[in-house]
């Protein structure tokens, strides 16, 4: 993951990517964050925090889950931001 926003192999992410382990490469996950992700972290469910208002095509404020990458691709309900 590169929160600039470049380039992650040949396929362009907005600041966020997975990569596949083996490869290296970017895999077709790309939820398109609008401004930077600071922090990521995945278990059951990948979670983003940053700076974004949008991510995966929707509105999301600084948070945003979604189940992990090899799996379902749609976004879970908004998390309760606690701060």
């Amino acid at each position: 993951m590169r929160e600039d926003g470049s380039r992650t192999s040949e396929a362009a992410r907005n600041r966020i990517a997975a990569l596949d382990a083996v490869t290296g490469q970017a895999t077709d996950w790309n939820p398109n964050a609008n401004y930077p992700v600071n922090a990521c972290g995945e278990r059951d469910v990948v979670y983003a925090g940053g700076y974004f208002t949008g991510i995966g095509g929707q509105e999301r404020n600084s948070i945003a889950a979604w189940m992990p990458p090899q799996g379902s691709h749609r976004l879970e309900p908004k998390p309760q931001q606690h701060c």
